[in-house]
């Protein structure tokens, strides 16, 4: 959506469904076979949107593991390959009222990176659960703070036992071990989180 644009009101409110589109050379989106959107351009004249493309990181919750079909689909059967549900290459951004989040894909060594005042390491994790559905956890290192496993390894247990069902306190000596959780990861990625003003440009990575 060019900038300047302002988001009136839902037309079609979407329901909460998927559905991917396949642009070619191994790129993907996803948009919402639903919705449509009215908003206004900065010369007070209004448009309509219909079927709005989603950014994945909230597309991701809306795919699901079909058992019967042996792979990821969307809403509407469609396979979805894992690599669709990573940040793309020129990343995106989140608008917001005075600011951008741009989200960027860490392309080094987490360890190697320090991040601005600005900037946030970020790592995703998207965790499948018993019923085939998504759950993305964002763990975050803190604004200008270099990457710490440590920090993060509570949280990361807690969420990956919640996808693999474990009970809360499942008691002693029946907690799963960290490779048996492993095996309910479908993606882990390292992202840069940068926060600026709307009015700066932003370019891919």
């Amino acid at each position: 959506m060019p900038e300047g644009n302002v988001f009136l009101l839902d037309v079609e409110p979407s329901r909460g469904r998927v559905r991917i589109v396949d642009f070619g050379g191994g790129r993907y989106g996803f948009q919402d076979p639903d919705a449509v959107h009215l908003y206004q351009r900065p010369d007070g004249s209004v448009f309509t949107v219909q079927n709005p493309f989603v950014g994945n990181m909230f597309a991701t919750q809306r795919v699901t593991y079909e058992p019967d079909l042996g792979h990821l689909a969307d809403s509407l059967g469609n396979r979805v390959p894992i690599g669709a549900l990573r940040m793309p290459g020129g990343g995106s951004v989140v608008d917001y009222k005075t600011v951008q989040a741009v989200w960027q894909p860490l392309g080094v060594d987490p360890r190697s990176f320090t991040p601005g005042a600005n900037q946030e390491i970020v790592e995703r994790v998207v965790f499948q659960d018993a019923q085939g559905r998504m759950m993305t956890l964002n763990l975050s290192y803190g604004e200008g703070e270099k990457y710490d496993r440590s920090k993060t390894a509570e949280k990361w247990r807690y969420f990956a036992s919640k996808a693999a069902g474990e009970d809360e306190d499942p008691g002693e000596g029946k907690r799963k071990e960290t490779r048996e959780l492993q095996k309910q990861v479908v993606i882990r990625e390292f992202l840069v989180k940068t926060i600026r003003p709307r009015a700066a440009t932003v370019t891919g990575g």
